[in-house]
């Protein structure tokens, strides 16, 4: 049946170079696949979150010693959406606390962008996106998906689920239970376990009401 989980995550990523227009990340997480990606830079001050999106992305082997080993890791480039005054006023300090210039030319398929900065040893930005994901189980308790990417065991993320003939959507939090790599060489595909959390009492009867003239079979 057509049910559909819509997820929202966060994930740490290494910042490598930004500019206005745009940043390089790099991560153990592919974003290719992801949709409405936000990008939150701090540096010691109110942190500034952009709208962004993926303009392209190369997988750079394994994952390094700071990453899960026999992970790949992934250098993304982000060109960032329309940003307010305000904002860039914000973008403008961040770059200039953080960054080095870096006018070395690159010589790649990606078209040039504006001066980049190279940012210094270990900055940090997370990445925040959407996923509508396919469930392939359902219970009360919690349903199972397949997941693109290397979401982290007991993470929890803001979600959405949406069955036939019911509306709106029933809200929660999931949290990560289980992670196991999907079989025939699918790259970094996982069936993932979420546990429901915080489900409202309203949308757990409505849950239970569906999974029950479904005729699906479910835990309690």
């Amino acid at each position: 049946m057509n049910i559909r989980a819509k997820t929202l995550f966060a994930v740490e990523t290494e910042l490598l170079n930004v500019s206005m227009g745009g940043a390089c990340l790099k991560a153990r997480q592919s974003f290719k696949d992801t949709d409405k990606q936000l990008l939150k830079l701090s540096s010691g001050g109110t942190p500034l979150i952009v709208l962004c999106s993926v303009v392209w992305e190369d997988r750079i082997g394994d994952a390094e010693e700071s990453f899960e080993k026999s992970m790949p890791a992934f250098k993304t480039g982000v060109s960032f959406g329309a940003i307010p005054s305000d904002k860039l006023v914000k973008l403008k300090d961040f770059i200039r606390t953080s960054g080095i210039p870096c006018e070395q030319k690159t010589s790649d398929a990606y078209k040039p962008s504006l001066l980049r900065f190279q940012m210094h040893s270990n900055e940090k930005a997370f990445m925040y996106y959407t996923n509508d994901l396919p469930v392939k189980k359902i219970g009360l308790g919690g349903m199972l998906v397949e997941l693109h990417g290397n979401v982290q065991p007991e993470s929890v993320f803001l979600m959405e689920l949406s069955v036939p003939n019911e509306n709106p959507p029933m809200r929660c939090r999931g949290r990560i239970a289980s992670r196991i790599p999907v079989p025939h060489g699918r790259e970094s595909r996982f069936d993932v376990g979420i546990e429901f959390l915080d489900m409202a009492l309203t949308d757990k009867y409505r849950l239970s009401k569906f999974l029950l003239f479904s005729k699906i079979p479910f835990e309690k």
